[in-house]
């Protein structure tokens, strides 16, 4: 029987971060906003589609295909706190028309520090409207957002 991998739980293990400008250090993370602790655990939706480019060709029964253009979405979900605008970060920060970058840091303990050599999705992105959610029996009120992708995604970069 082959060696099964192990995996990776996702609780508690993925860091997300705002900055209104990215350096790509650990230290210029550390200074921004956090808001992981916000986010609802199935309020971090990135998305990632890709377009096919059809390659016919006259001396061919079968249609090939290329890569074509990469399309990025990010909707994000968080709990806000009207009674106190210290501990409402996320809900202030994300205002209607905020530029700026979410790095998300994936697979390690969310406690453990930014630190040179770890790895972050960078996602430059303007913030959409907050769109407050209908109120649930047993749940906290919450807000939806779309942030809009303004550049390229890096994936991967690692801090210094």
């Amino acid at each position: 029987m082959a060696d099964v991998p192990e995996s990776m739980p996702s609780d508690g293990t993925l860091k997300v971060t705002f900055v209104s400008a990215y350096a790509g250090t650990a230290a210029g993370l550390t200074a921004g906003t956090d808001l992981s602790c916000y986010l609802t655990s199935d309020g971090f939706d990135p998305s990632t589609d890709e377009a096919t480019v059809v390659d016919s060709r006259l001396c061919s029964k079968q249609d090939f295909e290329q890569p074509g253009r990469v399309s990025e979405s990010l909707e994000i979900a968080y709990v806000f706190n009207t009674i106190d605008d210290d501990e409402d970060e996320a809900r202030q920060t994300l205002q209607r028309g905020t530029k700026g970058f979410l790095a998300v840091r994936w697979g390690l303990d969310y406690d453990d520090a930014y630190a040179a050599s770890q790895e972050v999705d960078v996602y430059p992105i303007t913030a959409g409207v907050q769109r407050k959610q209908k109120p649930e029996q047993n749940s906290v009120l919450k807000i939806m957002q779309k942030t809009f992708i303004t550049a390229e995604v890096q994936r991967d970069d690692v801090l210094s």
